[in-house]
């Protein structure tokens, strides 16, 4: 599916041979990586207000909760809902659909496809059929899409935890940017701040984060 280059997976059962073939999938990838990135990190935008950020503050204002506490159970709830939705039920169903395929080799195929590793020992084959074959592409490339996003918020929340924030300050200690900095910038910021200055962008978020931190020069009398 060309939907696998996108996504930068890459199972290696799917190889131009021609050198027109080649050229083109150069072209394709060089252009279509950096969209696929683009419209994943303006999903990534919408999505974690909605999944990570508001619920914390609904529980914590509605109910008084701590918000460490809030956000602690949110992040573990979230997480054992991706590894339900994206990890045991989608393995359950190739379990089902491909032959020979274990349960064990059903989750060790979802996890190395939503890490975007792609080694290609295990590739989903599907229905010998060309029109349900067709479907079951179409059907991979859109789990991988949303798996990927999911995998992606449910990081990126974890990495909003005290606990983690101060077990990376813990592990590493000389990083360059200053603490309240590094606190800022999550995983899924960093990489939005890195594509915009590829692609020669620059977000409302950075604008806001820089106006928030510059200070007036000191006045000398």
């Amino acid at each position: 599916s060309p939907g696998l280059f996108l996504l930068i997976t890459g199972y290696g059962h799917m190889v131009p041979l021609s050198d027109g073939g080649k050229v083109f999938c150069i072209f394709y990838c060089f252009l279509g990586i950096p969209a696929t990135l683009l419209f994943v990190t303006c999903l990534l935008r919408v999505l974690l207000p909605l999944l990570s950020y508001r619920p914390v503050q609904y529980i914590h204002a509605r109910w008084g909760f701590p918000r460490a506490h809030v956000a602690l159970g949110h992040s573990m709830v979230l997480g054992l809902a991706t590894l339900t939705l994206f990890i045991l039920v989608p393995a359950i169903c190739f379990w089902a659909l491909e032959d020979n395929w274990t349960f064990l080799e059903s989750i060790y195929f979802c996890f190395i496809s939503l890490s975007t590793i792609g080694l290609g020992d295990f590739v989903p084959r599907g229905s010998s059929q060309p029109s349900l074959h067709g479907l079951y592409e179409l059907s991979l490339t859109c789990y991988l899409l949303i798996g990927l996003l999911a995998m992606l918020v449910t990081l990126e929340t974890a990495y909003q935890l005290q606990e983690i924030r101060a077990a990376v300050r813990f592990f590493a200690p000389s990083c360059n940017s200053p603490p309240e900095e590094d606190d800022r910038l999550g995983i899924v910021t960093r990489d939005q701040l890195a594509l915009t200055t590829n692609l020669g962008l620059c977000s409302p978020e950075s604008l806001t984060e820089r106006g928030a931190t510059r200070r007036d020069p000191p006045t000398t009398h």
